[in-house]
């Protein structure tokens, strides 16, 4: 179970991240909310790689801190990142259809 939410939220974390780039190229009314990534809107690769960087280090500081003692509380933290991740791509395609 552990490796399939692992999985899922590599997943969706994939599909927020394409989908932020996406929206944001998408209209240029869209605007990123987050103070760290709204300076990267206009570098495609800086933007993907601070994404990347941010869920990498989600991801291992559970994989790393939590699973070995707490196995079903890093299921439980991968699960939610990837509903939380899954809503962000939806809402991400959303506002670029809508503008």
């Amino acid at each position: 179970m552990l490796h399939a939410a692992f999985t899922l939220w590599l997943a969706c974390a994939a599909a927020d991240t394409t989908t932020t780039y996406h929206a944001l190229q998408a209209s240029p009314l869209v605007q990123e909310a987050n103070p760290v990534l709204a300076p990267l809107r206009d570098h495609p690769a800086w933007l993907t790689a601070a994404l990347a960087g941010e869920n990498a280090a989600v991801g291992t500081i559970i994989w790393r801190r939590v699973r070995p003692h707490h196995p079903r509380v890093a299921v439980a933290l991968y699960l939610g990142l990837a509903a939380f991740d899954g809503w962000l791509a939806g809402h991400n395609l959303h506002t670029a259809q809508a503008r």
